[in-house]
């Protein structure tokens, strides 16, 4: 709660160390109180020297005290080692900034000018160190001291972002004050160094650099790291037996965190390359290890395609049907499974199995696969000898049409083949001069009108 005759925070701090001081004045253990020097109620009144309820707070001084000359080293010298300085020289007589370093000649010298003109600082030339020599002098030179510590943690900065990390150590281990560089630390610093030129850009340096790694630390605590990273910029280069090889090694640990990425990689790779055996095991392996809805359903898809172009018809017919078990599934996905499954059932002579999907699909002509499974119907029909079912199919198709004309002219072919075995030869004759008239494309439409024109010219 807020008093109302509240006081200042300053003169708060200086009535308590006035109090404070005073009660630190002591005659003896029996004497708790002080007498009041004048006026008030009696000369002899006695007042207590705190009130109930309040505290000491001593005053802080505004400068350190007094001593021997503390002297300091400026490592880095621009904005943030310039405001550093400033502050240290603030904070006390008898400090004083002996010696300047940076990287950049042009942030020492503007320091060193600013401490001359504002605090009478002159650093002499030869305390002040540019470059890497800046960082090896104050190590040289203070062996042991923070300042050399800090020195050797930003000159290890330095050579990391160079890349050149074997040089840092055999720096570390001739510099003075026992510095300790061990063989965890370069296997670190070897990989950061190559990480970061990846996520600079330079994609080709940085393929050497995860390499040189692999190679200086065959069993280095980033190894997995460097082989993804390899992966990554293999996938970038379209190098396909880089990504192949690296996402091998990350395989070798399969609860890795890499693995689903290097297994859609790596699946990916055997797909493009027709290795498709490969790719089916490839996807299997994500599919087991998807550890979301889209990885799973990109491993099914993967799993679908290989083994139809595998032709195993059994290995398609699991696959599609996974696939479609799937909720969140898009039209195209779902038409494409459904084809590969009709396909390998026909080819399993499942046709009861077949023609369920096949006139799932045929409801829409639109596309590719609606427009081959209107068709494949109409066949089905007619290889099973029900003529009439297989007219009515062809005709809805041609009412239908579709914006995929060889499956039309298919169909119209196929309705030709219709009116034959119905012993309707002169309407065969018609749709098949209709169709030779009025089709053009470069395909074996054409064979199949002069085929069968020539058997019902005989």
């Amino acid at each position: 709660m807020k008093k109302e005759n509240s006081i200042s925070r300053r003169s708060f701090l200086k009535s308590s160390a006035l109090a404070g001081a005073l009660g630190a004045i002591g005659t003896g253990s029996t004497v708790g109180v002080l007498t009041s020097c004048g006026g008030g109620e009696s000369a002899n009144a006695i007042k207590p020297l705190k009130e109930p309820g309040t505290y000491y707070v001593p005053e802080l001084p505004d400068l350190a005290t007094d001593g021997k000359e503390l002297k300091a080293g400026v490592i880095g010298c621009g904005g943030r080692g310039s405001g550093a300085a400033f502050n240290f020289l603030n904070a006390a007589n008898g400090v004083t900034i002996v010696a300047l370093g940076d990287t950049f000649q042009e942030r020492v010298d503007d320091l060193a000018k600013k401490l001359k003109d504002e605090k009478g600082i002159d650093v002499p030339a030869d305390k002040r160190f540019v470059g890497l020599d800046a960082y090896k002098q104050v190590i040289e030179k203070y062996p042991g001291s923070e300042e050399a510590r800090l020195a050797m943690r930003d000159m290890k900065s330095i050579y990391v972002d160079l890349n050149r990390i074997d040089e840092f150590a055999a720096l570390a281990s001739a510099m003075p004050g026992n510095i300790r560089f061990d063989a965890s630390e370069q296997d670190s610093l070897t990989y950061m160094a190559a990480e970061k030129i990846y996520i600079r850009g330079r994609v080709e340096q940085a393929k050497e650099s995860f390499g040189k790694y692999l190679q200086t630390f065959p069993d280095g605590a980033f190894g997995l790291n460097a082989h993804y990273y390899l992966c990554l910029i293999g996938k970038e280069q379209k190098n396909y037996d880089m990504i192949l090889e690296h996402s091998g090694k990350l395989l070798e640990y399969p609860d890795n965190p890499f693995s689903e990425e290097a297994l859609i990689m790596r699946a990916e790779v055997q797909f493009n390359k027709v290795q498709f055996a490969d790719a089916l095991a490839s996807y299997k392996m994500l599919k087991e290890k998807a550890t979301t809805a889209e990885r799973r359903l990109l491993a099914e898809t993967g799993m679908l395609r290989a083994a139809y172009l595998l032709k195993d018809d059994t290995e398609t017919i699991h696959a599609a049907t996974a696939l479609l078990s799937e909720a969140k599934l898009s039209p195209e996905l779902k038409n494409e499974a459904l084809y590969y499954r009709a396909k390998a059932y026909l080819n399993q002579k499942a046709d009861k199995a077949a023609m369920g999907d096949l006139k799932e699909l045929a409801k829409d002509t639109r596309n590719l696969y609606g427009a081959e499974a209107k068709f494949l119907v109409a066949q089905e029909l007619y290889n099973s000898q029900n003529y009439a079912a297989a007219e009515k199919e062809l005709l809805n198709f041609i009412d239908q049409s579709t914006p995929h004309a060889y499956w039309l002219a298919r169909g119209f072919i196929l309705l030709s083949d219709v009116y034959v075995a119905m012993d309707k030869k002169l309407d065969a004759r018609q749709y098949l001069l209709s169709l030779q008239q009025n089709y053009h494309a470069d395909d074996d439409i054409e064979s199949m009108i002069e085929s069968r024109l020539n058997n019902l010219n005989k």
